[in-house]
Formats: structure tokens, sequence, C-alpha cells
């Protein structure tokens, strides 16, 4: 399955929707947190960002 995007929570809120192959260089920069959640069609269910 190809993931088109990825939608990104933090203290219970959707924060944003980014394309998957933008999330690693976010993640080095600062832009997100380890806490912070992510979903997908192809993972529905809410994950810690870092076990993406």
């Amino acid at each position: 399955m190809i993931i088109r995007s990825v939608h990104i929570a933090r203290n219970g809120k959707v924060i944003g929707q980014y394309p998957p192959e933008q999330l690693a260089a976010l993640m080095d920069s600062g832009h997100f947190f380890d806490s912070d959640l992510c979903s997908s069609e192809a993972f529905p269910e809410w994950t810690p960002l870092p076990e993406l």
C-alpha cells in the first residue's frame, strides 16, 4: 500500500498532515517530538511517531 500522507497528533490534537518522504527531515530538524503520534491509511491506529 502506498502511503500518501501521514497525520501527526500532539497532545490529543491533529497538528498536520505530511507526505511520508518529509517526515525524517522534519523529525531531524526538531519539528516533531518523540511523544507525537501518527496515523495513515496503512496504519489507522495512532502510533508513536518514532515507531514509524
